[in-house]
């Protein structure tokens, strides 16, 4: 009998063990009771926890204080509110919060850290002394970490932590300061607009497609803000559209890159204000490309960039960076405008068929693509393609008759013939001559005048009259014989042919 009952109060513990939770959903309306919503065998086993609801910092602590138990899975407080809106608590417990951690020790860890989305304020130690493999930061914040308008004193957003992958939320606008090092990798918002120096100095480790694709927004991008110590995961072309101000030594080159810079951009740098230590980078084969057509009068000095780096400039706009002397300048072949491709990416699974389609804009001609497999092998492919600038047909014309010809490129400035000269003749001049060659065939027209002793008579006698031989005055001068009586009251016969 007495095994039986053993045996029985056994099994009931067993089944008290076993119905203790490991994922956890909670409602909380109260702000500051979570942890009387979880049973003290719950706070022992919980590893994936979503709060909705209402939480204070109180919650917050208590949270912190089951990441040092077993919550290592997933924190989903995406659709909570925090009372004021601001995450001012750490993940540590009361009893923990006086102990320290030294170097780059993280003790505790969690897989998935989804920060509420109504947050408006985030302090810097809100998640403390934690590794988090994903940070999603899908809030009302729009700028990450603080700095002083002398860039002497900086605060970050995310402090004392160590994150494998954050994700930037879309109303992030400004990237101040990241903890260098401490965020291996971060997707960027396309609603960003301003990267301070050093912003996100060695957070991207690999600059993979989605990034690049969120730079075409940015206007301000700051020395050092997207270094990194191994340049090989960058592209060979970055492109900023919107850009304002750009500092040259914002990334760590890689040998053969290309970098567009849209025409709006107003300022060139690469010595950071208020510092007296400068990193520049060392590639050489790099090449710039700027579309504004307007000198850019905030050019600042560029001593230590390798001078092997090219800058190019818009076609007919070389001649107002001729005092520049630090630099070779060179006239952008090609505008940079006219690619139209239906799509960058494809994913598509092995062995299948699709069509990708590249559209040209009038002012240029597609070249075609590389080879393209028949159906998708079990590798990653890459076709590429190029457009050709067109040329178009200038032709003058004198009198209707073809006087010069020229194939000219799309966009190339153009200066107006020389007028021709013919004995006895005076030239009318060109009609209108474009300043560049636009995206279609263009026809100058000109005319010769006959210079004679009439025309002489007639521009010299202003208001002369003109008859036949009959006496009946005329507008203009006729075959044959012409009787022209000038204002001084003379008569002269002029016979015309």
């Amino acid at each position: 009998m007495k095994r039986i009952i053993s045996f029985y109060v056994y099994f009931a513990m067993c089944m008290v063990l076993f119905a203790q939770a490991t994922d956890l959903t909670l409602d909380c309306q109260t702000p500051g009771w979570l942890s009387s919503m979880i049973t003290y065998g719950d706070q022992q086993t919980v590893k994936n926890l979503k709060v909705t609801g209402y939480i204070n910092n109180t919650d917050l602590k208590f949270i912190g204080s089951l990441t040092q138990l077993n919550l290592n899975g997933v924190i989903d407080l995406g659709d909570v509110t925090i009372v004021g809106n601001s995450w001012n608590g750490n993940f540590k417990s009361a009893s923990s919060a006086s102990s320290t951690t030294s170097g780059d020790e993280y003790p505790y860890s969690i897989q998935k850290l989804i920060v509420p989305h109504s947050l408006t304020s985030y302090h810097e130690v809100s998640v403390y002394n934690t590794t988090i493999d994903t940070l999603i930061f899908d809030t009302k914040v729009n700028k990450i970490g603080w700095i002083d308008s002398m860039h002497t004193q900086r605060r970050y957003t995310f402090y004392r932590q160590s994150i494998n992958y954050l994700i930037l939320g879309e109303n992030v606008d400004s990237i101040m300061a990241m903890q260098s090092g401490r965020i291996k990798q971060v997707r960027l918002p396309l609603s960003l607009k301003y990267v301070d120096h050093y912003a996100c100095k060695d957070c991207i480790k690999d600059f993979s497609t989605s990034n690049i694709d969120k730079l075409k927004n940015i206007e301000v991008v700051g020395y050092q803000s997207f270094y990194s110590e191994s340049s090989e995961s960058l592209p060979d072309t970055l492109y900023f559209p919107n850009i304002l101000e750009f500092n040259f030594a914002a990334f760590n080159y890689k040998e053969g890159m290309h970098i567009y810079l849209g025409e709006n951009l107003k300022s060139v740098n690469s010595q950071p204000a208020n510092l007296t230590w400068s990193w520049y980078p060392s590639a050489k084969d790099v090449t710039f490309h700027l579309a504004s057509k307007t000198y850019i009068t905030h050019f600042g000095t560029l001593p230590n960039l390798p001078p092997e780096t090219k800058i190019y400039v818009p076609k007919g706009t070389l001649e107002q960076w001729k005092n520049r002397k630090d630099f070779t300048f060179y006239e952008e072949p090609v505008p940079l405008k006219g690619i139209a491709l239906n799509t960058n990416e494809i994913a598509i699974e092995v062995g299948e068929e699709t069509t990708l389609t590249a559209t040209p804009v009038p002012e240029y001609t597609f070249s075609g693509w590389s080879e393209v497999p028949a159906t998708m092998p079990a590798e990653d492919v890459t076709v590429t393609g190029s457009f050709s600038v067109n040329k178009y047909t200038l032709t003058y014309t004198v009198d209707g008759e073809v006087y010069k010809t020229y194939e000219v490129e799309y966009g190339t400035g153009i200066e107006a013939e020389a007028e021709p000269e013919k004995e006895g003749y005076t030239f009318s001049g060109w009609s209108e001559v474009p300043a560049t060659m636009p995206a279609h065939d263009v026809t100058v027209t000109g005319s010769y005048t006959l210079v004679d002793g009439i025309q002489d008579i007639m521009e010299d006698e202003q208001g002369a009259e003109i008859y036949t031989i009959n006496g009946i005055q005329i507008k203009n001068l006729q075959k044959g014989l012409n009787i022209i009586r000038t204002n001084t009251g003379n008569v002269k016969k002029v016979f015309v042919k």
